[in-house]
């Protein structure tokens, strides 16, 4: 299963995507809004993912992510959801899970408000103490998101 990880932090989040690999899944980082939308709304074989909340914001003219959209970053990641659930409703929201370590108030409760309201997951970087917590996250989402699928809340 193809997992896409979308997040500036690759180098900081190595042992979460070698913990994916691990347990058998291909994971194709995105490092940022804009090229996400472009992959994402293209692609074929869209199974799983994950979003970080706090994308830095784009200085590109033409990005749909600049700074006065996103809040200054802070809602990048919410944004380019909203987005994608928009342009490819036969993928989205059902299966993404979106990842923050917000501390600031503002952008936890717009994530957990948008999570509640879509019905997806949120994962609190947190309440991630090693690799093997972020794949047990990553799967357990995974598993919500197939549970409403077949009771046919999604």
């Amino acid at each position: 299963m193809t997992v896409y990880f979308v997040d500036e932090d690759f180098p900081k989040l190595y042992s979460w995507i070698v913990e994916l690999e691990f347990r058998g899944f291909v994971v194709k980082p995105l490092g940022d809004a804009d090229r996400a939308l472009e992959v994402l709304q293209h692609s074929d074989s869209v199974e799983w993912v994950i979003i970080d909340v706090m994308l830095a914001a784009s200085e590109q003219a033409n990005s749909r992510y600049r700074e006065e959209r996103t809040d200054q970053g802070l809602i990048t990641g919410l944004t380019l959801l909203n987005d994608l659930c928009e342009l490819r409703p036969d993928v989205f929201p059902r299966k993404a899970q979106l990842l923050t370590a917000a501390t600031n108030r503002h952008p936890f409760v717009e994530a957990h408000s948008l999570a509640e309201r879509i019905g997806i997951e949120l994962t609190l970087k947190t309440d991630i103490h090693s690799p093997k917590d972020f794949g047990d996250a990553v799967e357990a989402a995974m598993a919500v998101a197939h549970a409403r699928a077949i009771s046919g809340e999604d």
